[in-house]
């Protein structure tokens, strides 16, 4: 008895976190609806963000897109490469990535962000660090609303023919966790 008594405090306390969470994204939403009842729509909006805001900060930390392109328009337009990993000399290895499920925080401006990228290109060769940058692309910023898509782009030029490796390390400081991206291409 005690053993199923202990197996069922350890579940409850397990699934309580889960289940206290989806309730206050219900009761945000809930909130929002009597707001928009009481013609309160700032409010309303204030309540729907905070529900989006948390159910984002639900999801998994990943790269949700990474594809080697030729030309970027904005977010999830560009022209993407079709030389799979292939780059003739001359040509830039040119990067598009989507990070998602980073973590956005309530702030007394907004909701913020702070997402940044450690980029690294190796030889494959000679096992030589050919190109390295720590917090090359930030996204350290304040927004009005909890919905931020953004994307980010690494350019990089004259390349020797060989073969070579890339790797992209997206950290989420609010968080504090990385995801890590590797990605081998050839310049003929």
């Amino acid at each position: 008895m005690k053993k199923s008594f202990l197996l069922f405090i350890i579940i409850v306390f397990l699934l309580l976190p889960l289940y206290s969470s989806n309730q206050l994204i219900k009761n945000k939403i809930q909130n929002a609806a009597k707001f928009v009842d009481e013609n309160n729509f700032k409010a309303a909006l204030v309540s729907m963000y905070d529900a989006i805001m948390m159910i984002k900060n639900s999801q998994p930390f990943e790269i949700k897109n990474f594809t080697l392109i030729e030309k970027e328009f904005g977010f999830g337009q560009y022209i993407e490469k079709n030389t799979g990993n292939t780059l003739f000399k001359g040509e830039p290895l040119y990067i598009y990535m989507e990070p998602s499920g980073y973590k956005i925080t309530k702030t007394k401006n907004g909701y913020f962000i702070w997402v940044s990228e450690d980029a690294k290109i190796i030889d494959n060769k000679t096992g030589k660090t050919l190109f390295e940058k720590v917090n090359w692309v930030t996204m350290k910023r304040t927004y009005p609303y909890p919905t931020i898509p953004f994307y980010i782009t690494n350019r990089i030029t004259d390349f020797p023919r060989g073969s070579y490796t890339f790797i992209a390390i997206i950290k989420d400081h609010l968080r504090d966790k990385s995801v890590k991206k590797v990605f081998k291409f050839e310049v003929k």
